[in-house]
């Protein structure tokens, strides 16, 4: 497992100085995926996968009895030893055949895991990153509020405008007084949990805007290589195939076992040596339930190949990257322009309030309008990142650039 992490984190993450004042989501990754709770239930789940395929294919253990002083008969004593191999039809080809295709399958598996074990990890950083943001957001729009205040109250006293509208803004400021003790408190607990999660003792500062990548034009459908969603249930069903060719078979004849058989007459100095076999005849269980286990388990998986045909997997591999692509410009669009653009027209309107060319209820509306998108940007990156996750589960592997 080691070696495929270690070529994923090569391929996709970027090196980083761990703990830094400004945690950032490679450094997340790089630290998580070795340290995390969630990076070791991968590991555990990997090895009792490795550890199925090698016992399935394991003879089992012989079996020896030694009968010292059997009997005494005529003055003489003797004692004999028997040693014993089960052997079951299905350890010849079938089980070796069912361990290479749990093998195969394991290995996707590992590669599917690991992604959504990156894909774990990151949704637990922007979770916490659009927290920090909210509460920044809150504190810009509490400051914006105490300043407007300020600006309305000096009016009010020069007999400029009517004290309603000073009004607004003293709800507003303590409306948003108690959500920013309340996203403080959020975002300490969540910043907790999550270096917990990441098995860091250290406090970290803020957690850097992750980076919406930009999906090439180029991209190619194929691109999906053998741990694909298609290429995982062509092999699970493989695997189901050999399992239950193994059931079948332990079913026709569970157990023969040939028997080497030694007497030695310790009096006499006689020896005697023979061979035999004993067997187990499947007279009442004949593994009927588990062989109707694993038939329906194929005819799900069969089932959801059909499906995946129905529509065709380089269309859905299409749908899945058009959608990520669309995600990540819409987020891009909202962080680089119209939160930016939203921000100016603040900022302007502020500067003509001073000057009495605009209504307060004027800059109002404007400032609403900020606070409405910065709230959509932290959405569209979240939905950029989802999308590109869904993409690269589909295709069974990291999307590049």
């Amino acid at each position: 497992m080691s070696r495929i992490l270690s070529l994923i984190l090569c391929l996709c993450l970027a090196t980083a100085d761990l703990l830094a004042e400004e945690l950032t989501l490679n450094q997340t990754l790089l630290h998580g995926i070795e340290n995390s709770t969630l990076a070791f239930s991968l590991k555990r789940e990997m090895t009792e996968r490795i550890s199925q395929s090698r016992d399935i294919q394991l003879l089992q253990n012989p079996r020896i009895q030694v009968d010292p002083l059997l009997f005494e008969k005529e003055g003489s004593r003797a004692f004999d030893v028997e040693f014993t191999q089960p052997l079951r039809l299905s350890d010849f080809s079938a089980r070796p055949a069912l361990a290479d295709a749990m093998n195969e399958l394991s290995d996707i598996e590992e590669r599917r895991l690991v992604l959504e074990l990156i894909h774990s990890l990151t949704d637990q950083y922007i979770h916490v990153w659009m927290v920090q943001e909210h509460e920044r957001i809150v504190k810009d729009n509490l400051q914006f509020a105490k300043r407007t205040n300020k600006q309305l109250k000096q009016a009010l006293r020069e007999g400029q405008l009517q004290p309603a509208e000073t009004y607004l803004f003293d709800a507003e400021t303590e409306q948003l007084e108690e959500e920013l003790q309340e996203l403080s408190l959020e975002l300490g607990l969540l910043k907790t949990r999550f270096l917990q999660e990441l098995g860091i003792a250290e406090k970290i500062g803020e957690l850097k805007a992750p980076e919406v990548l930009q999906l090439t034009n180029s991209f190619d459908p194929s691109q999906g290589d053998a741990t694909s969603l298609r290429e995982r249930l062509q092999k699970h069903q493989l695997m189901l195939d050999k399992k239950l060719r193994v059931v079948e078979l332990d079913s026709i004849l569970p157990e023969i076992s040939p028997r080497l058989l030694y007497e030695r007459g310790i009096s006499d100095n006689s020896h005697a040596a023979g061979i035999g076999f004993a067997l187990t005849i499947p007279l009442w269980d004949r593994k009927s339930g588990e062989q109707s286990r694993i038939r329906l388990e194929q005819q799900f998986i069969k089932r959801s190949i059909r499906n995946l045909e129905s529509v065709g997997f380089d269309e859905l591999v299409r749908s899945h990257f058009e959608r990520a692509s669309v995600s990540a410009r819409r987020a891009k669009k909202y962080l680089t322009a119209i939160v930016p653009k939203y921000k100016k027209a603040l900022d302007a309107t502020e500067a003509m309030l001073s000057s009495g060319q605009t209504s307060v209820m004027q800059l109002w509306l404007i400032h609403e309008r900020l606070h409405e998108a910065e709230q959509r940007a932290l959405e569209a990156v979240d939905a950029a990142f989802r999308a590109r996750a869904e993409l690269e589960i589909v295709t069974g592997k990291r999307i590049e650039e």
